[in-house]
């Protein structure tokens, strides 16, 4: 199984808290997009796997921001995926992301998008629809490629939420421990 984490920050906290190990997972760190490398390592797995005669669920989890950016790196991975040679080996998808929802449960501080310290996220507010496009043509893609089932339900709300509140949430808002919970 495979973990990809858009912050390469949480690295420390992820191998202290022995989470590879405990969950048997390959954790990869980013900094946002890395749908590429992710796709061909999928089918390298795949391969490798196959010719092992190794007949395993792959899944694929992604932690990500609670914004535009963030749920297209999961959608994106998803959409990638449909490439990928999917009939050698079943790939579950799970989106581990904060949702707009666990952050209001845990009282997180939102951000402006426009005026986020994030690099991705500076912008005018001009640029601010780009992101909204770039999401809604990822959902148009998966629901023609892959079907709508396969975007989670929560998406089409907090698709909203971006759109109509122009707000975000970072993981990093999460202390340490609220972070592993």
């Amino acid at each position: 199984n495979i973990l990809y984490v858009e912050k390469e920050g949480f690295r420390e906290m992820i191998e202290s808290a022995q989470i590879p190990e405990k969950y048997d997972l390959i954790v990869i760190y980013g900094k946002g997009f890395a749908v590429e490398g992710m796709s061909l390592l999928i089918e390298c797995l795949q391969k490798w796997l196959k010719e092992r005669g190794i007949s395993k669920e792959l899944r694929v989890f992604c932690l990500h921001d609670a914004d535009p950016s963030g749920y297209g790196i999961f959608l994106d991975l998803l959409r990638g995926s449909w490439f990928v040679e999917r009939e050698l080996l079943n790939i579950e998808f799970v989106d581990l992301g904060l949702t707009v929802k666990q952050a209001k449960e845990h009282n997180l501080l939102s951000e402006n998008i426009s005026s986020s310290s994030n690099k991705s996220h500076q912008s005018s507010n001009q640029e601010i629809p780009g992101f909204l496009k770039q999401l809604n043509s990822l959902l148009d893609d998966i629901k023609k490629t892959l079907g709508k089932e396969k975007i989670p339900s929560y998406f089409w709300k907090d698709y909203l939420f971006f759109k109509n509140e122009k707000k975000r949430y970072e993981l990093n808002a999460f202390s340490a421990g609220g972070f592993l919970e």
